[in-house]
């Protein structure tokens, strides 16, 4: 089978540099300054981008451009493991995967009990089975990590706000290695 080089530097300049016409998934003129601030160097970041360009995400564009070169408001914490949940996406929930990730990791909900909670969320409407959640993710959080109360409040608000928004990221990464390609 054929191998695609995933790390050509040439390319990652090529999506720094703007000029994207015609290139899948990357095409539109509003990615031009944004590509050219964030400079991608990985197919993840590509990714991150092409998620993040998106509804709902757009606003945190500036955010997790200045995350990834001066480590501002990144999601800091007495547990470890949520860092390195977040470190990929600079400190944002963007993926479901990630959701599914931090909730089995951080408090103890199965997978799958985590793929049921996001569906309910994104489809919650008036909050109520998402106030559950975060009483049933709070609990966990107190249970299994060592999070403390802020750091809980703070992580459970991300949760709760950004997984409505969260794509998947198998299909974000394959669009980007078509426009990469």
């Amino acid at each position: 089978p054929y191998r695609l080089p995933l790390n050509d530097k040439q390319v990652f300049n090529f999506f720094a540099s703007g000029d994207l016409e015609n290139i899948f998934s990357f095409e539109k003129s509003l990615l031009k300054p944004i590509l050219s601030q964030f400079k991608p160097n990985s197919i993840y970041d590509l990714s991150i981008i092409r998620t993040i360009y998106s509804p709902g995400l757009w606003q945190y564009i500036p955010i997790i451009i200045r995350n990834k070169f001066n480590f501002e408001e990144r999601f800091c914490s007495s547990d470890i493991r949520v860092s390195k949940i977040l470190k990929e996406t600079y400190g944002f929930l963007i993926y479901q995967e990630t959701f599914l990730h931090i909730l089995k990791e951080i408090s103890g909900i199965s997978f799958a009990d985590s793929a049921l909670w996001l569906k309910i969320i994104m489809r919650d409407n008036n909050n109520t089975e998402t106030d559950a959640f975060s009483s049933i993710f709070a609990n966990g959080c107190r249970e299994h990590s060592s999070l403390n109360e802020v750091e809980i409040a703070s992580l459970t608000q991300m949760i709760t706000v950004m997984s409505r928004l969260t794509f998947q990221k198998s299909h974000s990464l394959s669009y980007s290695i078509v426009g990469y390609w």
